[in-house]
């Protein structure tokens, strides 16, 4: 039995579909990247499968049961997301919003044991002197590193990433991806989106391609990451 399995999904907004049909298994312990271009439809996936955005049609099916019946508290045991884009607009401290993962899906927690969980998720970013600052007067990169240590203190065994790489530099790519692998190397269930192949190359055992919200291939990224591949899923017109 697949830990994710979607059967049938087509998206889009205002009944007005982007994507699919798509079918698509996800067993456990799966690290498995989505490529494709703007609009391609990688972030309405990745919504329809956690369940923010309902399907127009098909059914997203978790451990064998419909994403539907699962209550929102389980939900957020199950599966972490690190959204592609964060707009801080209240001045929360750093270690008050990573401390939240460790709030998400359980009853009064202890609160040592949520701050400790919240340091030890920055400490292990190399964030720990962002614990006090305030997220709105982080700069896109910071905010994107202090979700992540959100989703590390949710600790779930699937996360789910929208392009974790946007708005870091070299360095902090370069962490994060270290990073990733070695939660990958846990165990842990691992879905991204990137537009970096490389990093698919790094991370990935396995590639979802998308152009236009079609499936071009599912497959291991050794096998679809040819440069005519690439060249079919980001055509470039001058």
């Amino acid at each position: 039995m697949a830990l994710i399995e979607l059967r049938g999904i087509t998206g889009g907004y205002r009944h007005r579909p982007v994507l699919g049909p798509i079918d698509l298994m996800i067993p456990e312990g799966s690290r498995l990247a989505l490529l494709g271009g703007n609009g391609s439809g990688k972030t309405t996936l990745l919504k329809i499968l956690l369940g923010l955005n309902p399907p127009l049609s098909g059914t997203v099916y978790w451990q064998g049961r419909p994403l539907a019946s699962y209550p929102v508290q389980e939900r957020a045991r199950f599966a972490a997301y690190v959204p592609q884009q964060h707009r801080a607009s209240f001045g929360f401290f750093v270690e008050d919003i990573v401390a939240m993962g460790s709030d998400a899906g359980r009853i009064q927690p202890r609160q040592t044991e949520r701050f400790s969980r919240a340091r030890a998720a920055l400490a292990e970013l190399g964030q720990e002197k962002l614990a006090r600052r305030r997220m709105n007067e982080l700069s896109g990169g910071q905010q994107q590193l202090v979700l992540l240590a959100r989703a590390l203190a949710q600790q779930t065994p699937v996360i789910v990433l929208d392009e974790p790489t946007n708005h870091l530099d070299w360095g902090h790519q370069r962490r994060l991806l270290t990073l990733i692998r070695a939660l990958a190397d846990q165990g842990r269930t691992l879905i991204f989106s990137t537009h970096q192949p490389e990093h698919a190359r790094q991370i990935a055992n396995r590639c979802l391609l998308l152009r236009e919200g079609t499936m071009l291939a599912d497959q291991d990224c050794g096998q679809c990451l040819t440069d005519e591949m690439l060249e079919t899923l980001y055509p470039v017109d001058f």
